[in-house]
């Protein structure tokens, strides 16, 4: 009976073994749906990220849109003619009168 020590002492070791075995096995689990929690953080942090940048683009875009309009109008304006009102067109007819009698010398 001297082998019942061994024996004893040997299935405390298979059992121990065993123990760590599933421990290490809980552990490589944790670790798994550690990763995977990392991962789908991740990928919540790019899609936020992916709706900023796309919504700070169309503001972009709408703020361009606006100032080439602004733009566009402002050329139309300047490539017409000025309209001038009847006063306006005596002050420049006679501004135009003054500088060529100052240029040529009075006519009269």
């Amino acid at each position: 009976m001297s082998d019942t020590p061994s024996i004893s002492a040997i299935n405390r070791v298979l059992q121990a073994e065993g123990k760590s075995k599933e421990d290490v096995e809980t552990c490589r689990q944790q670790a798994k749906e550690i990763v995977e929690s990392g991962r789908n953080q991740a990928r919540q942090i790019t899609s936020r990220a992916d709706e900023r940048i796309s919504v700070i683009h169309a503001r972009a875009d709408l703020s361009i849109d606006r100032k080439l309009a602004e733009l566009r109008q402002e050329m139309a304006s300047l490539s017409r003619e000025p309209e001038l009102d009847e006063k306006a067109h005596i002050r420049l007819q006679m501004a135009v009168e003054s500088l060529l009698d100052e240029m040529v010398g009075e006519l009269s």
